[in-house]
């Protein structure tokens, strides 16, 4: 029987050169490789014949334009290429049922023993070559070592044959075309399990460790339960993972930095030329693997000192393509709030309003009556208006001022009782921050970020007088109110100690505010909170 030819696919066979079934609401390939089945393609192309042709009596055209329509420049000779033969045997193809007999390309990557041949026998030491010491992972200050180095020799061939240090021709070879084939990202089967024990290492820390400050506001725990599944099949993004991990494990234990280096260099090279594709761009996959990346590039950027731009254009180009499609929930949707999240965080330390500028289309704002994730993220938009107002372009109006205050009152009024703490008390004498304790990261998230929004209106208020006895008053009471928003700030951190990204967002308060402070007890306090943002999240708090 003759196999149909397929035209209009969903975009991730499409992307894949894989032939849909047009099934709904999923095709059997998005449902195997265990990824959203974004919907078809709506552009349609019409023949007509009624277009006259150069040379052959008068030019009529039927269609009617605009007198103002725009039209671009073109040479007075075109040449048109038909690629119809080309494109249609990426569509031809059978699926995996109906080909079992035939050789597949995904042979390379399920069978690890016949990839591991392909690499030169010359190939570098694994990082976890007992002769290699330097890589070994062992304990930090205050730390026992998460698994024991002498153990953890390989069991079998690194990731598809390789290890971080492969030469870029052995993954083309392995991989069956050239790391610039885009179509390449996505494997035809799972690759677990992993015969690289420390590849396995580092995927089960990124789960353990690092996907709990993704999903601070998720109750779904995408990045702890989908985005490791999704992994296995998706390179980039399981790349991303171990480039984050590695990175984690090199300020925290001993633990080779080249690793990081590499496996990033290696998701690098998928994610940049996918940043060109309008269909690769809408990928909830490769979404998720560039909030990842910008949290690896979040670990460079010191708390007083430039953001590195080598990734944040990625992000922005990934956050912006996908916000009104956010809407449609699941991992697009979570890894869309990480992404503001991420760029109000870098924002703050900017002192910049976010980029790009975002319509919030799909972001609901109201007061109505919701999880504590919604409520966390209805606040980090306002967090990102409050950036807005302070470091924006436009005017610092009192009316917009007056409205960005109401909604901070209204939002503190309206929030549930489980974004209220559980326990409260106030400083005691010789301590500097109260105790706040709530029951659950969302709650801490959303009421930290309502703080640095309080912090942020009480320095740009346009109601402070500029001259006279008046100012300086006003500037006093400003001070006092800036540093008791710090201090809240730092106080959800020390009172919840479970959730260690707590610590980072309490940095960043004291970042913008930690000047107002000339007590010492005070800085000390405020030092400590470095120090433990410094060793519990590795994050370079101290270069400040």
């Amino acid at each position: 029987m003759p196999t149909l030819k397929n035209r209009s696919g969903c975009q991730h066979c499409r992307l894949r050169h894989v032939k849909c079934d047009q099934q709904e609401p999923a095709c059997f390939q998005c449902i195997k490789s265990g990824i959203e089945c974004v919907g078809r393609y709506s552009t349609k192309f019409r023949h007509s014949t009624d277009v006259g042709v150069s040379g052959i009596g008068k030019v009529r055209c039927d269609y009617h334009f605009a007198e103002n329509q725009p039209w671009c420049k073109t040479p007075r000779t075109l040449n048109f290429v038909d690629e119809t033969g080309e494109l249609s045997t990426f569509y031809d193809q059978p699926f995996p049922d109906e080909a079992q007999n035939s050789p597949s390309t995904s042979s390379a990557f399920a069978s690890h023993g016949s990839s591991a041949t392909s690499v030169p026998a010359q190939t570098p030491a694994s990082p976890l070559d007992p002769n290699v010491s330097d890589t070994y992972i062992s304990p930090s200050i205050g730390q026992k070592p998460p698994f024991d180095p002498a153990s953890c020799s390989p069991t079998g061939p690194s990731l598809l044959g390789l290890n971080p240090h492969t030469p870029k021709d052995v993954i083309r070879t392995i991989s069956g075309c050239g790391t610039e084939d885009f179509a390449s990202i996505y494997l035809e089967s799972p690759i677990w399990p992993l015969h690289d024990k420390q590849e396995a290492y580092l995927m089960r820390y990124f789960v353990e460790k690092l996907a709990p400050w993704f999903d601070l506001c998720d109750n779904a725990k995408h990045f702890a339960q989908v985005v490791p599944q999704r992994a296995a099949v998706c390179l980039p993004l399981l790349y991303a993972i171990f480039a984050v991990s590695a990175k984690e494990l090199s300020r925290t234990a001993v633990f080779d930095e080249k690793v990081s280096d590499q496996y990033h260099q290696m998701c690098l090279e998928y994610m940049i030329p996918a940043m060109n594709d309008t269909a690769t761009i809408m990928d909830e996959n490769m979404l998720a693997a560039t909030v990842i990346l910008r949290y690896l590039e979040e670990l460079e950027i010191p708390l007083a000192g430039k953001e590195s731009q080598y990734h944040l254009f990625g992000t922005h180009v990934f956050i912006s393509a996908q916000e009104r499609t956010a809407k449609s929930g699941g991992l697009r949707l979570a890894a869309y709030w990480v992404g503001l999240r991420q760029e109000v965080y870098v924002a703050l330390l900017g002192a910049r309003p976010i980029m790009p500028q975002l319509e919030y289309c799909n972001i609901d704002r109201s007061f109505e009556p919701a999880d504590e994730g919604t409520w966390a993220n209805r606040i980090i938009v306002h967090c990102a208006e409050v950036l807005r107002y302070c470091f924006g372009d436009e005017a610092q109006s009192v009316a917009v001022y007056e409205n960005l205050v109401e909604y901070c009152e209204g939002w503190e009024a309206s929030k549930p009782p489980s974004l209220t703490p559980v326990y409260f008390k106030p400083a005691e004498q010789g301590l500097i921050f109260p105790e706040l304790w709530y029951l659950n990261d969302a709650a801490v998230t959303g009421c930290q970020h309502l703080h640095l929004a309080k912090l942020l209106l009480a320095a740009h208020n346009p109601k402070i007088p500029r001259l006279g006895p008046k100012q300086r008053i006003a500037m006093q009471e400003t001070d006092e109110l800036i540093k008791n928003e710090v201090k809240i700030v730092c106080a959800m951190a020390e009172s919840n100690p479970r959730t260690a990204p707590n610590y980072v967002t309490a940095c960043t308060a004291i970042a913008m505010g930690g000047d107002r402070f000339t007590d010492k007890k005070e800085q000390e306090a405020l030092f400590a909170i470095l120090l433990k943002a410094e060793q519990k999240m590795a994050w370079p708090t101290l270069k400040a």
